[in-house]
């Protein structure tokens, strides 16, 4: 059963490599709801998505960020904020696992 797991987890984050690397988009995160443009950037190794999250005062922290491309959720991860202030995402998608969301 733990090997079913593991390989499932391993097709789903090939596919999306796959998109991240052949859609042309347009790509998004959305914190709290609400969507913001992201820059698709590849590299011989890695596909990165950047944005950036303008100056807004949050009751609580976003405790998620989620990944779409042309409407569509296809990733989300954990993340953490600051309650006040403009921050930057930086996505990666990469062959090794995932790495946690730069801020």
């Amino acid at each position: 059963m733990l090997l079913d797991i593991a390989v499932a987890r391993a097709v789903a984050r090939a596919k999306l490599l796959e998109r991240a690397v052949h859609d042309s988009g347009p790509w998004e995160i959305e914190i709290n709801g609400m969507r913001f443009p992201a820059v698709k950037v590849k590299s011989d190794v890695r596909v990165l998505f950047l944005t950036h999250i303008p100056q807004m005062c949050f009751v609580t922290a976003p405790e998620f960020a989620q990944l779409y491309c042309r409407g569509e959720l296809v990733g989300s991860r954990q993340i953490i904020t600051p309650l006040e202030g403009s921050y930057s995402i930086q996505w990666a998608l990469s062959v090794d696992e995932p790495s946690p969301i730069s801020v």
